[in-house]
């Protein structure tokens, strides 16, 4: 059986790509009887999606912030009066 030291290892580069068929067997054996690696492995991938759901939340951020930017540009003027697609 693997050490802890090992097992977290592998659990943490599983998160960021495939692991081997024995990889995977040797973490889901040592978490059958480890709750510390289960715990670590368990926490790991909530921490993961958590990540993953901000960055995916920000880019709609970002992308309707552009739209609504988008949107106003023609209603801006510039200090002759015109708006930013006439040329001064």
């Amino acid at each position: 059986m693997r050490s802890c030291r090992d097992i977290t290892a592998l659990v943490s580069q599983g998160l960021d790509k495939q692991l081997s068929l024995g990889e995977r067997l040797a973490i889901g054996e040592h978490v059958m009887m480890c709750s510390r690696c289960r715990n670590f492995k368990s926490q790991s991938q909530f921490i993961r999606k958590a990540a993953l759901g901000y960055t995916e939340q920000r880019k709609v951020n970002v992308a309707k912030a552009s739209v609504v930017l988008i949107r106003l540009r023609p209603l801006q003027s510039n200090k002759l009066g015109t708006t930013a697609d006439e040329p001064i």
